[in-house]
């Protein structure tokens, strides 16, 4: 907040926390995805860089050019990436803190949403991780009965 304005990508008012969650996300989302295409680009800008010196090394001025060019392209374009990541990143941090507030005004009442939202925060390997340990407390909630079923038919 600058001089009492709000960056209106940054304002979660009027939202309830789903809608407000959801708006985060779409945020984190991005975050990720552009996290993704930097990676790519400087992958881009360190093979780009190895064909510029097997192109100076085998003495192929032209094929040297055209790939210093190359990495000068993707130089750029990976600075430029980085710089929208950085920017975004802390976008993200503001709506976290935020959405972090909100939630604190909402009641837990749905547990399953709940532990459906955390696990989308975290990724499919901690979804993955959440499932099987639900699935084990679900196995031994089942062994557990089918023994007092088995005591019950005894008595």
């Amino acid at each position: 907040m600058i001089d009492g304005y709000e960056d209106p990508e940054l304002s979660l008012h009027g939202m309830d926390y789903a809608q407000a969650r959801e708006y985060v996300l779409a945020y984190v989302k991005t975050l990720h995805k552009l996290d993704r295409e930097f990676q790519e680009k400087l992958q881009e800008v360190i093979a780009w860089e190895r064909r510029h010196q097997i192109a100076e090394k085998s003495s192929h001025q032209e094929l040297a050019e055209v790939a210093g060019r190359k990495v000068q392209l993707f130089r750029s374009d990976a600075a430029r990436l980085k710089a929208e990541k950085m920017a975004l990143e802390a976008k993200v941090e503001v709506l976290q803190g935020k959405l972090k507030q909100k939630s604190e005004a909402v009641p837990f009442t749905n547990a399953k949403a709940l532990l459906h939202q955390f696990e989308e925060l975290l990724g499919p390997d901690a979804a993955l991780e959440g499932q099987m340990l639900r699935e084990e407390k679900e196995q031994a909630v089942e062994d557990e009965l089918a023994m007092l079923k088995a005591k019950l038919t005894k008595s």
